[in-house]
């Protein structure tokens, strides 16, 4: 799959403000199939809306030590998609993107 073809099929699932489901049935649902791996290492919940939750995460981020790993998903992105899922600061790339 390329990153045009995986854009397009994410894209194609709908605007997320008019395609969310409410609650966190489907989240624990998967956590839980998983064996609920969030309760294996400290870890930080920020939400928001219209980038404030965004921006509180990137400043959390930064302001974590080196040598501790981080993981960032924030939504919408303001230039590329990659830009919503990054691991120590730096954004997917788009051949992880597209094989993920």
């Amino acid at each position: 799959m390329t990153f045009r073809d995986a854009l397009a099929y994410l894209l194609s699932l709908g605007h997320e403000t008019l395609t969310i489901k409410l609650g966190l049935k489907n989240t624990e649902t998967l956590l839980d199939a998983i064996g609920d791996p969030q309760r294996q290492y400290p870890a930080v919940q920020i939400a928001g809306t219209n980038g404030k939750g965004s921006l509180r995460s990137r400043s959390i981020q930064s302001a974590v030590p080196q040598g501790i790993r981080t993981g960032l998903f924030t939504s919408p992105h303001l230039v590329s998609i990659t830009e919503r899922i990054a691991v120590d600061g730096k954004p997917i790339s788009e051949p992880d993107l597209c094989a993920v």
